[in-house]
């Protein structure tokens, strides 16, 4: 069996690599020039090049499509549009030229199944839920509903698919991208949390999920993958905990947040970094919503890592790796 993963450099295209490649599957990485991956057979292109993903694909049995640009920064709309949306038509319009692709997998993510513009209390959303225009909708979230839109429209032309949508992805990578900042938050020792809902998946679980997928003769579905759910501030006392570190403790209330995504996008500005909270981010920070994986569970039997395995694990890798 050979497996090509888009987004091999990122933090799960990285960790299915090394899963699957204890597994003994042969995999490939799909890199740019001025790419490498330890350890990992990798074939050089761009999902922006069409040419470059047939060529790479020849022979695969399998495609895994985990690139994505992850920003809620303005500065980078037109990237993640042009790499979210484009990127992932391109993927698949050259999968449907390959006969021998058996399944194109595609790692999309909750933000897909949008946020309802009205709703009161804990909302629960299902694979079911309809896209709706929402002041709640990221651009990110946009770029990934657009997406499946292009995996949907390739499967109605032949093309054998899977779907998954995951909650926040925690696993050990680089923490200062992605969902891994949540640790360097802490072990920062920043201040403040907010009173909305983490749900999680630990990564782990999410190579095991996709693993069972190209194994599945499913096609043409789409699953929540949600290890559970907890409050930010349980999360981060939890986290504190197991760094030694002192734990967020003042909670932002929502008129603080406007507050606080208008200062940050003028330090973003000067300086030019990233801001640490944007309006859009801001805007969900303390939405309560509920992905439940009753679908996955009926479909895979896969039980979850707790919590409290996932944190010790992943900030025992971080002391290690970072020399903490």
């Amino acid at each position: 069996m050979k497996v090509l993963i888009t987004g091999v450099t990122g933090l799960l295209g990285g960790a299915l690599a090394q899963d699957f490649k204890q597994k003994g599957i042969d995999v490939f990485g799909l890199v740019r020039p001025d790419q490498a991956v330890k350890d990992i057979t990798c074939r050089e292109g761009d999902i922006m090049d069409i040419h470059s993903l047939t060529e790479a694909m020849e022979g695969m049995d399998y495609v895994i499509h985990a690139a994505a640009i992850v920003s809620f920064s303005p500065k980078d709309r037109p990237a993640m549009y042009q790499v979210n949306v484009e990127g992932t038509a391109n993927v698949v319009n050259a999968a449907l030229t390959m006969p021998n692709i058996k399944k194109v997998i595609f790692i999309s993510s909750i933000a897909a199944l949008g946020r309802p513009a009205q709703h009161v209390g804990n909302l629960v959303i299902q694979e079911d839920q309809k896209w709706e225009e929402s002041p709640h909708n990221s651009h990110y979230a946009i770029t990934k509903f657009q997406a499946e839109c292009e995996v949907w429209r390739a499967h109605a032309e032949g093309l054998p698919v899977l779907i998954f949508n995951p909650t926040i992805v925690l696993g050990e990578g680089n923490w200062t991208r992605s969902s891994a900042q949540l640790f360097k938050y802490v072990y920062d020792e920043r201040p403040f949390f907010t009173s909305g809902f983490l749900n999680y998946v630990d990564i782990k679980d999410l190579c095991q999920v996709i693993w069972l997928g190209i194994q599945s003769p499913l096609t043409g579905e789409r699953f929540i993958v949600n290890g559970g759910q907890i409050t930010y501030q349980s999360f981060f006392q939890k986290v504190a905990q197991s760094f030694q570190r002192k734990a967020p403790s003042i909670q932002i209330i929502k008129p603080w947040l406007s507050i606080l995504w208008r200062l940050e996008a003028i330090r973003s500005f000067i300086t030019g970094n990233a801001p640490l909270i944007t309006r859009e981010t801001a805007t969900s920070a303390s939405l309560k919503l509920s992905y439940p994986s009753t679908k996955l569970q009926n479909a895979f039997s896969i039980e979850f890592t707790p919590i409290d395995q996932t944190i010790q694990r992943v900030t025992s890798y971080f002391m290690t790796k970072q020399r903490l």
